[in-house]
């Protein structure tokens, strides 16, 4: 079984598309690549990947369409990496449910963090509300924070 994070790169510049597929490789991710919106759909609902890397400049269905997709179905972590550096464009990126942008040129490093930082965010346990039961067992300690009750052995701790 593959325990490696896999990352979905849709990118239509086939340039691009290999330096971020080569530098997620060497980073020890399974990356799949797709060169426009629809094929990344495709290829999203086939593979369901860990994180997606989205151009916005697709032809065809545009990245922001695709995240707005992968939105409907998914919480997997989105990044746009886009030559549309303005705030605007970052700020609508956002709001249609990307957890980060990037914008083009890109340094190398920065982008391995940034997929290495959502990777990590999406991996962490949700946190547990004081109205959702969270139980702890060791095998003689058992706590239920919902009951407020604990046992020891079994027996009901005073």
């Amino acid at each position: 079984m593959n325990n490696k994070a896999s990352v979905l790169v849709v990118e239509d510049e086939p340039e691009i598309l290999e330096l971020i597929s080569t530098l997620l490789r060497l980073d020890g991710l399974d990356v799949m690549c797709a060169s426009s919106g629809e094929e990344g759909l495709r290829a999203f609902f086939q593979r369901r990947p860990d994180a997606a890397i989205l151009d916005i400049g697709l032809p065809g269905m545009s990245g922001i369409d695709l995240c707005v997709r992968i939105r409907e179905v998914s919480e997997v972590p989105v990044i746009f990496l886009s030559a549309l550096g303005e705030e605007q464009g970052r700020v609508r990126g956002l709001r249609v449910g990307a957890d980060d942008y990037i914008v083009k040129p890109f340094g190398a490093d920065e982008l391995k963090a940034r997929v290495a930082a959502v990777l990590r965010r999406a991996a962490m346990p949700a946190v547990v509300t004081e109205t959702e039961t969270a139980d702890f067992t060791d095998g003689e300690l058992v706590m239920d924070h919902g009951a407020h009750t604990v046992t020891v052995r079994g027996v009901p701790a005073a």
